[in-house]
């Protein structure tokens, strides 16, 4: 008997318990009009900052800024309803699809990612395989026949980089297909076994590759400076994560599309091919040329699954969104599109599954979805009170005036390089440089980079101030440099060439100036427009606040510690 006595005293504690922090979540913060603002709003408002950019909110006037800002968000969409932007189909649509998104992404970290194990083995294995750096270039495409193109344009004495540009989807396209040097791990076992028994300078057959199919040029191996395993470790485990989430995804691609009977039309397929033909009958010209088709052949169904058909219209309009480089081009046939028709499914399928599994029924997916319903709403209304704003000249003037000490014209940079792929090849060229080497000379005969060397090293464009800030450590150096000046040695920045080292020369600098008011006139109008909106706005607001009955409750707004969210 007292065993049961005590069992249900602990059971009415454990209620008790619960009950409080239900009630402490559901406590107002603060109150506009009938409308309440509760404690577990107020925090999910906080969370939805990204982690980087959240405030802290340690005292009393922090936690109280925030709460007003969340109030005069929340008065936005209760009057933006109110005016009926709710019923905006642009809203709607945009919850929708930030519902399948968000849904997509949920389901991804616990299906896939989630799914994912790595053992010590496998990272030890992958570490015994990575004593080779191979440097190799590839034309990557979607079909065999594609590949097989290729193939005979190099026996034909096509160049590997042309054959490259004109075939390959991949955005290695631009620099002949060169990826660089890169050790094994991503790339699929097979794929890689090739790679290690090729000889510099020879290229593969057409191989198949996760459903698409590459050609490569081997041009060779370098040693690694490993590190040793323990400090290599999270390098591996990311590499193994990358490898299996690819292999997981194919596996459940093609389990997919047979659950929800993906089939393809041929007949339309083959028309799709052929109208791409004719887009494009020559090599010359830029590549991925639209086709046009007919009012009937754009109703035509090229492929369908479970709840979703891909007409011919769809698919064209999809086409026309791509990069030019990824859109079938030069003897596009039916294996092209039909692989083109089944990425789109797969990224159909993955969403429908992950709403059939209740991913969109989740809470945190449900109000990321809500907050971009808000925005398209909020945004709306927004335009439609400052609509009728305007600004004189003489406004401009104004705010010219008061302004122009900060209107300045940004520094601009001319470059040209020579770049290597090691520090004791540049050192060489920085050396002969020094002894009266001229520069563009050398840049024609030994950089790799294939974008400036038979410009003489001279980089085309001209790079602001600004932009140069992308690479931190790059515009320090510059920074110092005068006009005729070359740098020593540098790594090659991520994202601003070929991999290596090299040697950069500042052609020329053109110092910032002050803007004259004609010279900027036409870019101060929308500027200042948007200020005096924003005044115009920000006095509508006010006033909604003063209308409005706002009661912000300090003792709970105090209860709240932001520090453990």
């Amino acid at each position: 008997m007292m065993k049961s006595l005590w069992f249900l005293m602990c059971l009415a504690a454990a209620a008790a318990l619960l009950s409080s922090c239900g009630s402490t979540e559901e406590r107002v913060v603060a109150q506009i009009g009938d409308y309440e603002i509760t404690v577990h709003k107020i925090k999910q408002e906080y969370l939805a900052i990204s982690e980087h950019a959240r405030p802290t909110l340690n005292t009393v006037e922090e936690k109280e800024a925030f709460v007003r800002d969340v109030v005069s968000k929340e008065v936005i969409r209760i009057e933006a309803e109110k005016a009926g932007f709710g019923e905006l189909a642009a809203a709607n649509e945009a919850r929708d699809a930030a519902l399948q998104n968000k849904a997509w992404q949920a389901y991804f970290e616990e299906e896939i990612r989630g799914k994912i194990n790595i053992t010590e083995n496998e990272m030890r294995e992958l570490y015994d395989r990575q004593d080779y750096a191979y440097h190799i270039a590839w034309v990557f495409t979607r079909s065999k026949g594609l590949a097989e193109k290729v193939l005979a344009g190099l026996e034909a004495g096509r160049s590997f980089d042309d054959m490259a540009e004109l075939y390959s989807i991949d955005p290695s396209r631009s620099r002949g297909g060169d990826l660089g040097h890169r050790t094994f791990g991503n790339m699929p076992e097979d794929i890689e076994a090739k790679i290690a028994s090729m000889s510099p300078g020879e290229v593969s057959g057409a191989m198949a590759y996760d459903g698409y199919y590459t050609v490569i040029k081997f041009i060779d191996k370098q040693p690694t400076e490993q590190m040793d395993f323990e400090s290599s470790r999270v390098g591996l485990e990311s590499t193994l994560m990358t490898k299996k989430i690819t292999d997981l995804q194919k596996k459940l691609a093609e389990e997919y599309r047979e659950k929800y009977n993906a089939t393809y039309n041929d007949d339309v397929i083959e028309l799709i091919a052929q109208r791409t033909r004719e887009a494009n009958r020559t090599e010359t010209g830029p590549p991925g040329r639209l086709p046009r088709f007919s009012e009937d052949e754009l109703s035509l169904v090229a492929a369908s699954h479970d709840g979703a058909e891909w007409t011919v219209g769809r698919y064209a309009e999809r086409i026309a969104s791509m990069r030019d480089f990824g859109r079938p081009s030069y003897g596009a046939d039916t294996e092209v599109v039909r692989s083109i028709l089944r990425d789109y499914m797969t990224g159909e399928l993955w969403v429908l599954e992950a709403m059939n599994l209740g991913y969109g029924e989740r809470d945190d997916v449900v109000r990321a979805a809500d907050r971009e319903y808000e925005m398209v709403v909020v945004t709306a209304f927004h335009d439609s009170l400052v609509k009728d704003v305007t600004i004189s000249e003489e406004d401009l003037r104004t705010f010219y005036d008061e302004n122009k000490e900060q209107m300045m014209t940004d520094a601009l940079y001319n470059f040209a390089i020579i770049a290597v792929e090691t520090k004791p090849e540049a050192q060489e060229i920085y050396e002969e440089l020094r002894a009266g080497a001229n520069f563009a000379t050398l840049a024609r005969a030994r950089s790799i980079d294939r974008r400036t060397r038979d410009n003489g090293g001279e980089i085309l464009e001209t790079f602001s101030g600004r932009s140069l800030t992308q690479f931190p450590d790059l515009y320090d150096i510059v920074y110092e440099m005068k006009a005729g000046e070359y740098t020593e040695p540098i790594l090659v920045p991520p994202g601003w060439g070929s991999e290596g080292w090299m040697t950069l020369k500042l052609l020329k600098m053109e110092e910032p100036r002050q803007l004259e008011f004609d010279e900027i006139v036409t870019n101060l109008g929308p500027r200042v427009l948007e200020l005096e909106q924003d005044r115009v706005f920000g006095s509508w607001l006010a006033e909604r606040m003063e209308a409005v009955e706002v009661h912000i409750n300090a003792d709970v707004l105090a209860s709240i510690d932001f520090s453990l969210l």
